[in-house]
């Protein structure tokens, strides 16, 4: 019988830590707006955080038993495709981080691994509101921060943030960004950005991520976090989250919608779309 790869082994006998390509992580979003309209929101799900230079890696231990349980670029009960981050190309997603980096002054930041931290498909469906680019440096320590934005128009837009050694030592990474991007009908195209993220340590089960965002504007305030702890990618993993999210895209997408629903019976007041810009990515300052 041949012997199960430890990206699928089942949990319990020898490690189940997943090594190179990629880590499952579960956990929740909380939203809190205050001023003139109080709202709340939560709810559990989860990530997968792809190391985008390790593809073939992930792609040759995403089979079990013949399986697709974790396709990429291709089906799979979960799966990552390239083509549903960045500008939509359906490869060389790394080339288009360092190239937003590079635009922005930073190429050294992103000389070594990318990981992106974002909702994989399910079933073959995927919307995500946030997806994350950790870029490092050639030595391995963390750059640069990219917070891609989408909104459920189909538009897209990028935050680019550079990372001091000192904030990359201490896995505290804070920044500004100026709003530039419509993502919301209640919300105005005013104010900025405060990140606080924790990033990545090792690439371990039980490693803990966090991003915090906070929005302020002359007469609102939005605050969003999501938290989250690494998961041993095992096929009983996998068949785990998939049982408990099982359509996760249409809890997301309904679940904005039913929010949105909520806000407008509130009072809150609407605002109507603008165009995107028309550059792919805006620069962000690191905080002290």
């Amino acid at each position: 019988m041949a012997k199960r790869p430890v990206f699928l082994r089942w949990p319990g006998k020898g490690t189940a830590v997943m090594e190179q390509g990629g880590l499952l992580y579960q956990g929740a979003v909380v939203h809190r707006r205050d001023g003139a309209v109080h709202h709340r929101l939560r709810y559990r799900v989860f990530w997968l955080l792809t190391d985008l230079t390790a593809l073939p890696e992930l792609r040759r231990r995403g089979r079990w038993h013949g399986l697709p349980l974790l396709g990429v670029d291709g089906p799979g009960l979960l799966s990552f495709r390239q083509a549903d981050h960045g500008d939509g190309r359906r490869s060389g997603l790394i080339d288009w981080v360092r190239d937003r980096l590079h635009d922005q002054g930073l190429a050294d930041a992103a000389a070594g691994p990318v990981h992106l931290l974002a909702m994989p498909r399910v079933l073959g469906g995927v919307f995500n509101p946030l997806s994350v680019y950790f870029c490092h440096r050639a030595d391995g320590t963390l750059g640069a921060v990219l917070y891609q934005v989408n909104n459920t128009f189909g538009d897209r837009h990028s935050y680019v943030v550079p990372v001091s050694r000192e904030d990359a030592a201490y896995r505290v990474v804070r920044s500004w960004a100026d709003k530039t991007f419509h993502v919301s009908p209640f919300l105005p195209l005013t104010g900025g950005y405060r990140f606080r993220t924790q990033p990545p340590g090792a690439w371990v089960a039980g490693d803990q991520i966090s991003v915090g965002i906070r929005l302020d504007g002359p007469d609102h305030g939005l605050t969003a976090a999501l938290t989250a702890t690494a998961q041993p990618v095992t096929a009983a993993t996998i068949l785990r989250l998939w049982l408990r999210h099982p359509l996760l895209w249409l809890m997301v997408l309904g679940g904005i919608h039913w929010e949105a629903l909520r806000l407008w019976r509130k009072g809150a007041p609407f605002f109507r779309r603008t165009p995107p810009p028309d550059h792919p990515a805006s620069a962000g300052r690191p905080l002290v």
